[in-house]
């Protein structure tokens, strides 16, 4: 039984044998950090970075969360001075959150100096591979041992400490196994980076496009308004140009601007094989609907609540907390109910519901959300103050013209994120197979 738990799943042809079990203190050299002071280092030399706790954040070496330095070295700190592939270990953290129990890798030697609450973690030469030493301090096997040590230190703290830590047994295989494992992942970490890229790349893209298509204005000039076009801008399908845009209030496009159901609505809800879908605040993020966790409320409680129920291409707006977020109804939620969200129906005849959507989330229309927004701790917007608002409004072609766009971008991010995440997806199944 024993023999058979100490070989993986899934292994490179060449080897073979059992795995050893062996302490953390077998395999790795462990420093704990040095608690340097905090002073202002401004107008010095900034030659070594403090790694301190807020910089390795959800597994990543985060250098530019309140970034602290240190001008000098001395033969007492030299220690404390990490070297390329150091691994580096978060030891201190709240009970009850996994913010402790971090790892990041030090990408270069003699930049680095290891504050108080973490250790670093040096492979040891034909012992252990610093990039399998990573993954397996990265394992659920790990992570349950590591936890098991923590014990509450003052107030709602929770520590590891060194003696404890160095006794963590894993089971390890040889080196040229380690390293054989270790490049293989290496190979993996370049897809899903080149794939975390990619995504990155095609949301600023995006980001720079919003600014560009949206920074129409108009301008008094002699009295009268004169339109000033966007920076881009498309032409008519026959290549003619498109006509200036007009500035409208919202209550001329959207002829009914209404609340949500406010109040209770606990008592109505009902199970999704015979309720109707019931939109929150929660369910509208980021120019769509997520339906996790979404509710469903009897058909008595809908047909009362004529005012908060939905058709496709309503647009549905935050209207407390995260004011501003909003999303196009799709026939997916045609006939849904709606709870303290602001309702805005389109005259279809004059707008595109998704060319809104995306104005509200471009700089102007950000803009335009914030000057309505009251409150200081809960963030609110009214229903009577968006129907004020001025926008700025293409001819329906041209809005067509701009959601399409803007849609298809939306769509090779989803792809890409998409991607990436059955990238991180498979190699969380490599790392259940490959490790013990």
């Amino acid at each position: 039984m024993t023999e058979q738990m100490n070989v993986p799943k899934l292994r490179f042809g060449e080897f073979d044998g059992n795995w050893q079990e062996l302490y953390l203190a077998d395999v790795a050299t462990i420093q704990a950090g040095f608690a340097y002071k905090s002073i202002d280092m401004s107008q010095s030399p900034k030659d070594y970075q403090l790694i301190k706790m807020s910089n390795v954040y959800q597994n990543e070496l985060r250098l530019d969360r309140n970034p602290a330095y240190w001008d000098k070295v001395s033969k007492s700190d030299a220690r404390f001075l990490m070297k390329s592939g150091d691994i580096v270990l978060t030891l201190t953290g709240t009970v009850g959150k996994t913010d402790f129990g971090y790892t990041a890798q030090i990408p270069c030697d003699g930049k680095f100096l290891l504050n108080q609450r973490l250790v670093y973690l040096r492979s040891i030469d034909g012992v252990s591979d610093p990039k399998f030493l990573l993954s397996k301090l990265r394992t659920s096997r790990f992570y349950y041992k590591f936890f098991a040590e923590a014990k509450g230190g003052t107030g709602n703290q929770a520590n590891v400490g060194m003696s404890e830590l160095a006794k963590i047994k894993l089971s390890y295989p040889l080196y040229p196994e380690q390293q054989k494992i270790a490049s293989f992942l290496s190979k993996v970490d370049e897809k899903i980076m080149l794939l975390t890229e990619k995504k990155d790349k095609l949301t600023e893209y995006k980001k720079g496009v919003m600014q560009q298509l949206f920074n129409g204005s108009f301008q008094e000039q002699d009295g009268q308004l004169t339109f000033i076009p966007p920076t881009l801008r498309f032409k008519a399908d026959d290549g003619s140009e498109f006509p200036d845009w007009e500035e409208k209030t919202m209550v001329s496009l959207f002829p009914q601007i209404r609340n949500g159901f406010v109040g209770t609505a606990t008592p109505f809800y009902a199970s999704s094989d015979n309720g109707v879908k019931y939109l929150q605040g929660k369910n509208i993020k980021k120019n769509r609907i997520d339906d996790s966790g979404l509710i469903y409320v009897n058909n008595t409680f809908h047909v009362k609540n004529t005012k908060s129920q939905l058709k496709v291409d309503d647009i549905v707006m935050v209207q407390s907390g995260h004011v501003g977020e909003c999303a196009r109804i799709t026939k997916e939620f045609d006939g849904a109910n709606c709870h303290a969200l602001l309702v805005a129906s389109p005259n279809l005849e004059k707008v595109n519901s998704s060319y809104f959507v995306y104005y509200f989330y471009s700089p102007i229309g950000k803009a335009q959300t914030h000057k309505i927004t009251t409150g200081n701790t809960i963030k609110h917007i009214l229903g009577s103050d968006l129907k004020d608002i001025k926008v700025n409004a293409p001819s329906l072609s041209e809005q067509t013209k701009i959601a399409s766009f803007l849609s298809t971008i939306d769509q090779k991010i989803d792809l890409a994120n998409s991607q990436l995440d059955k990238a991180k997806e498979w190699k969380k199944g490599l790392l259940q197979q490959m490790f013990v």
